[in-house]
């Protein structure tokens, strides 16, 4: 085998070794990063006070989450930042370096106008008992909540409580939102998001 040769081969396994890294990066960027199948453990939750519609609410969060701006409907929200992991996490920086970020978000809404797919979902429960377009639907009797559900909008999953209100104008109706990228459905992630989620419906209370 002469110089040449070798040159051959040696180019052939750099060209290997840059497609198997670039098809690794790729793996990972198609699944978010490598926390969303081996997340921290969910740090103990603190008490979150705020007010909805005249009334006073109260509710536990974990430490993951911090406060952000939300969307223009939001109360309150806040985003999911486990400490150690910020950038992994929410920052994304495209091939030209502009950085945008992942929405993992838990919040409380009003106005589901500002939510097309909320907005028409509540609407037709409301005006027709129907829970068209929405999976893991469970209607509550009594309590705070009217029915929990989830939809899939835009390639983004979002978990919904909607609390109960008597007032048949929907634009008055409040609730619950889990917002995150669909891309985590089936991981652990997914599945400690919902259970801080649960956390905070079940915790809370109004006054």
């Amino acid at each position: 085998m002469g110089l040449f040769d070798d040159l051959v081969n040696a180019a052939k396994d750099a060209a290997h070794s840059i497609n198997e890294s670039m098809e690794n990066a790729r793996k990972e960027r198609g699944s978010g990063c490598s926390n969303y199948n081996n997340p921290p453990p969910a740090l103990p939750a603190k008490p979150i006070q705020t007010s909805v519609n005249n009334h006073n609410v109260q509710f536990m969060l974990s430490q993951d989450f911090i406060e952000e701006p939300g969307f223009a409907s939001s109360v309150i929200s806040f985003k999911y930042c486990p400490a150690g992991f910020e950038n992994e996490y929410n920052a994304i920086i495209d091939d030209d370096g502009n950085k945008s970020y992942r929405v993992f978000s838990i919040s409380i809404e009003t106005c589901p106008t500002e939510l097309f797919e909320i907005d028409e979902l509540i609407n037709n429960y409301i005006n027709t008992g129907d829970s068209i377009g929405a999976r893991d639907f469970v209607e509550f009797e009594d309590g705070i909540y009217l029915f929990k559900a989830c939809i899939e909008t835009y390639g983004y999953l979002e978990h919904i409580y909607v609390l109960r209100n008597d007032n048949e104008d929907t634009e008055d109706y409040s609730f619950l939102l889990l917002n995150y990228e669909k891309e985590i459905q089936g991981t652990p992630l997914e599945q400690k998001l919902i259970a801080c989620f649960n956390g905070v419906a079940n915790s809370l209370t109004l006054s």
